[in-house]
């Protein structure tokens, strides 16, 4: 009997000693035994590759790579011959997987023909998440490659596409929507659609999901809308010069939180900021902290009349209440006529804007974005 328990002691001590940096996967149906790896590091994006040989359908990999990286596997049986060469359907004929703390992962996948149709992954959380999840999404990926390959008019084939494109999105923004502190859902970000609805979700993902590994998709998200914004200020100045400069105001009657009426024709005689937001927006999130400062540093010398646009009622009530926002707060309804729609009528392209009224009521300057520009008016004219 304690020869027994020796000979346990030791096999479970050398299985705990095993290597950690070893990828071990078993891949049903390979007809060709090359697979290629590429490894991305996360932390910089930088890459590497690397050939494989499976032998019966095992491979196993020890990754010189102790830092957070995704590591992807080609079969070399997953492309399709065409005329001049061949094709990859990148996402349905390949593996993914992740490795965040040096633990030992390990797969299992299934090829039939060019796909992956059945895939497993263990040692950590966010590849099992990854596992259940690529049952749904992979299936769709496959129907869209399938797709291409069929000979059938221009029409039917956008139709089909447009279909399978939704319901590939609907699946990742419905992830992320359930399951906000889940590290895979930021790495369905990119299926979520346009940047609009990346910034969108992203903005739904958990702090710390969003200080993981998976950061650098975060910072290119902010790069981009900061890109995007410069772009939209640009087009703005070349499209409309100086802005509004004493042009009438469109007046406008508008309910507050508490259900009372607000028309900004009261307000006349006094400078007011007329701040064009959203619940969803994190850069108006942002922006409001200083903006308070400002408030407070010239109280009653101006009026600010916060405007949330294309925000659920709830939401936009629940964080005037949370941030503690001083000034008058409205909300420009969803679902009205396009004449009634205040971002029309004020021509709002982009999310915040600043409309500074002077005293009698007319357009001192517009401001697309928190710009440093917009704070500096106001202590010109506040001063």
């Amino acid at each position: 009997m304690k020869k027994s328990l020796f000979i346990i002691t030791i096999l479970v001590t050398l299985s705990a000693c095993g290597p950690r940096n070893l990828i071990s996967g078993h891949i049903e149906g390979l007809t060709n035994d090359t697979v290629a790896l590429r490894i991305t590091l996360m932390n910089n994006n930088e890459e590497h590759t690397d050939t494989l040989v499976a032998h019966n359908g095992k491979i196993s990999y020890t990754t010189p790579y102790d830092e957070p990286a995704v590591y992807t596997f080609y079969p070399a049986q997953g492309v399709q011959n065409i005329e001049g060469g061949t094709r990859r359907f990148y996402g349905c004929s390949d593996i993914t997987i992740f490795r965040f703390d040096r633990e030992r992962v390990r797969f299992n996948a299934r090829m039939d023909s060019i796909f992956v149709t059945d895939f497993t992954a263990r040692g950590s959380q966010i590849n099992r998440d990854w596992s259940e999840i690529h049952t749904s999404y992979n299936p769709l990926l496959i129907q869209s490659a399938l797709l291409q390959c069929e000979d059938i008019p221009e029409k039917q084939y956008t139709e089909r596409k447009n279909k399978i494109d939704k319901e590939t999105i609907n699946l990742c923004q419905n992830y992320i929507r359930q399951h906000p502190d889940k590290l895979i859902s930021a790495y369905l970000l990119s299926g979520t659609g346009s940047l609009d609805d990346m910034i969108e979700y992203a903005d739904m993902i958990s702090d710390d999901v969003r200080n993981s590994p998976f950061s650098v998709i975060f910072q290119n998200i902010e790069t981009a809308k900061e890109k995007r914004l410069k772009k939209q200020q640009k087009e703005a100045t070349n499209r409309m010069g100086a802005v509004g400069t004493d042009a009438d105001t469109p007046n406008f009657i508008l309910f507050d939180t508490e259900g009372n009426t607000f028309t900004l024709s009261s307000l006349r005689g006094k400078w007011v900021v007329l701040d064009f937001w959203a619940t969803w927006c994190g850069p108006c999130i942002a922006s409001m902290p200083h903006l308070k400062e400002y408030y407070q540093k010239y109280a009653g010398k101006f009026e600010i009349v916060g405007i949330a646009n294309q925000s659920e009622e709830a939401a936009w009530e629940k964080m005037v209440k949370d941030m503690e926002l001083p000034w008058i707060n409205v909300i420009n309804p969803k679902g009205v006529s396009k004449e009634k729609d205040l971002t029309n009528v004020y021509g709002i392209e982009g999310f915040p804007t600043y409309i500074i009224l002077n005293k009698e009521g007319k357009i001192h300057k517009k401001y697309l974005g928190a710009q440093p520009d917009f704070y500096k008016e106001l202590d010109t004219i506040l001063k």
